[in-house]
């Protein structure tokens, strides 16, 4: 085949459906391949975290469900009780009303809990491979290339730390899924579809909670201005509308109004005391918490709801306090957090010099030099796309430069450099086979 001389955005036009089928089969199958070899060398307890929550939810225990989303959102929770509950129709051993028991969900190695992880990944790696094709239509959004579009989803599929997460049972690769929807749909103007998916992502990381209504904002002051206040009120309706059944259970957990859940204070916290010299947030490394009022905790999990608020709120003081009497270690501890939330290295000891860490600090450094670069190469046109993408990294970078940093949290901003780093990804690819 002559690359000179094929017409790469010809064949991809009339083969679009057929090429992103197979992108979604050949991300779904390498995560498949990856998590056959390395899934039980893999041990995080948040992805417990979140099968035993869903356990919990399923059984048929009071007591268990109104200790449930004490740190988390509802959302990912909710997928993982699919898999649990397949679990239970296929498990002769386990029935809805010994679940709890069965299950023992306070020991991380019980084995249907791992039963559990392997059909949560099948589902979970649904959402992990749809964000090629996402990403895909994003890219062509920007550069009107359909070359460009292409390379940015392998990029997407081939990408070591969107694998690691998809195998992981984590809930970034299905907040990224939500997140890149949303903006693709408000890309495309359909914005009441956009603020609907935005509020979903919501309620599975509130990461991003704060930003939407300043996109918003922003965006229709400055391309809009007439659609600006109805927008605002479109969104803040559709808003108040899906969270009101999330207020409503936690109203009646902590008897007061939470609009998330009770855990800013804590990250607040950790990130701002005495003890915390690196910007992370290992317990009894970086902070400590059980001298607040002696309030009962258990793995983080408070034992009265009630406390819940109250630690919060103490936390939160003792933070905000310990900022404004010490500006100075403020400002220093917040340079050593952006270092760390963009460092080429992992901080875990356990992965840190492992094959896993040294193929995340290759991919993300060649990802990283690929985005420095596309601000050479990108067309001046496509830059009104482009600032939605600075404002979520902005957003990111300040939120974790404040509370705790840690390249997990970076991951959305990692996704974000693969539509850039496309752009120039295809330029080089065109100067060695163009000649």
């Amino acid at each position: 085949m002559n690359l000179i001389k094929f017409d790469y955005e010809k064949f991809i036009i009339k083969n679009k459906i057929s090429i992103l089928l197979l992108v979604f089969i050949f991300s779904y199958s390498i995560r498949f391949i990856v998590f056959l070899i390395f899934s039980n060398q893999i041990y995080l307890p948040d992805s417990n975290n979140y099968i035993v929550e869903a356990v919990k939810l399923l059984a048929n225990d009071y007591d268990n469900k109104i200790s449930l989303f004490s740190v988390t959102m509802p959302a990912y929770t909710l997928l993982m009780c699919i898999p649990a509950t397949i679990e239970i129709f296929l498990n002769p051993n386990v029935n809805f009303d010994n679940l709890h028991t069965v299950m023992s969900v306070n020991y991380w190695d019980n084995i249907y809990i791992f039963s559990i992880k392997d059909k949560a990944f099948l589902i979970d790696n649904i959402f992990s491979s749809l964000i090629p094709l996402i990403i895909f239509y994003i890219t062509y959004k920007i550069y009107k290339n359909y070359l460009v579009s292409l390379f940015s989803a392998i990029l997407t599929s081939i990408y070591p730390v969107s694998i690691f997460y998809s195998i992981s049972i984590l809930t970034e690769n299905f907040h990224i899924f939500f997140v890149l929807l949303g903006v693709l749909l408000f890309l495309n103007k359909k914005y009441f579809y956009s603020y609907l998916i935005f509020v979903l992502s919501i309620l599975i990381r509130p990461t991003f909670e704060l930003l939407y209504p300043c996109l918003i904002l922003i965006h229709f002051f400055i391309f809009f201005r007439h659609k600006l206040l109805s927008n605002l009120i479109l969104y803040t309706f559709i808003y108040i509308i899906f969270m009101t059944p999330w207020w409503i259970f936690n109203y009646n957990k902590y008897g007061s109004f939470v609009r998330l859940h009770p855990n800013m204070g804590f990250m607040l916290y950790s990130g701002n005391n005495e003890l915390n010299k690196t910007g992370g947030g290992i317990i009894n490394k970086d902070f400590k918490i059980e001298n607040f009022k002696d309030r009962k905790l258990e793995s983080f999990r408070i034992l009265k709801p009630n406390d819940a608020i109250l630690l919060d709120n103490e936390l939160k003081d003792q933070a905000i306090e310990y900022i404004v009497n010490n500006k100075y270690i403020f400002l220093k501890n917040t340079i050593i957090k952006l270092k760390r939330f963009y460092g080429f290295k992992l901080f875990t000891n356990k992965y840190r010099e492992s094959l896993l860490g040294y193929i995340y600090t290759i991919s993300y450094l060649a990802l990283f030099t690929l985005f420095i670069f596309s601000f050479i190469f990108i067309p001046k046109k496509s830059y009104k796309y482009l600032y939605i993408f600075f404002l979520f990294g902005f957003y990111l970078t300040l939120v974790h430069s404040i509370t705790i940093s840690s390249v997990r949290y970076r991951y959305p901003l990692e996704i974000f450099m693969i539509i850039f780093s496309s752009y120039t990804f295809t330029m080089f690819f065109k100067k060695i086979f163009f000649k």
